[in-house]
């Protein structure tokens, strides 16, 4: 099995020229996000590569390390509702970034 490698999603800077001498693979994404920037600009450039998802798993993972790797209460009845609490707080993070489908 093998797995295909992944493009890097990384926005130029506003100011970013095309490097002429791109020896690398490195090179060569970046002179293509800076002409896609150009010739989209920087809105359409992140909604087409899906940066904006990428934005939202992180944040969503901060918030996910929000909740601590540790329980707080000390009673076991406490700790179940704790835990039920943080199975709940899951579950609405992840109803919230399920797509809404319509069949056609």
């Amino acid at each position: 099995m093998t797995f295909g490698t992944a493009d890097p999603i990384i926005p130029p800077r506003s100011n970013a020229v095309i490097w002429q001498d791109a020896e690398h693979q490195g090179d060569r994404n970046r002179n293509e996000a800076v002409a896609y920037c150009a010739y989209l600009g920087r809105k359409l450039w992140k909604q087409a590569t899906g940066y904006h998802k990428r934005s939202l798993v992180e944040t969503a993972m901060y918030r996910l390390k929000g909740l601590g790797e540790r329980l707080m209460a000390r009673d076991f009845a406490r700790q179940v509702a704790e835990v039920h609490l943080r199975v709940a707080v899951l579950n609405r993070f992840t109803m919230l970034g399920m797509p809404v489908t319509v069949a056609v």
